[in-house]
């Protein structure tokens, strides 16, 4: 399973991703925080096109969605405090647990 945490490519280059066949083998999952880091670029520099895209990108069916639950918060906390994490990390490394992904220390 991949765990995508931030889409940062070309409009060109994420078109592409976005449109791309899924692959059967591979299981790809984001969480929302992973959303909204990727969609500050396009946002800051105005660009509908790029925003669109990415928008599309993470409107896939076949992405696995995971939930910035209290547990996912706390498991976070705990992380940032653990690994000396900046927050957004942290978070992102709380989500592995809810995909059944254990993380290596």
């Amino acid at each position: 399973m991949t765990l995508i945490t931030s889409v940062s490519i070309s409009a060109g280059a994420m078109t592409k991703v976005a449109e791309a066949t899924v692959i059967p083998t591979m299981v790809a999952a984001v969480s929302h925080l992973s959303g909204l880091e990727s969609r500050v670029g396009p946002v800051r520099r105005r660009d509908p096109a790029t925003l669109a895209t990415v928008d599309a990108f993470f409107s896939r069916t076949d992405l696995i969605g995971v939930e910035l639950t209290a547990a996912v918060v706390q498991l976070g906390t705990d992380h940032r405090e653990q690994h000396s994490l900046r927050t957004p990390d942290a978070l992102q490394a709380a989500c592995c647990p809810e995909l059944g992904v254990v993380m290596d220390a």
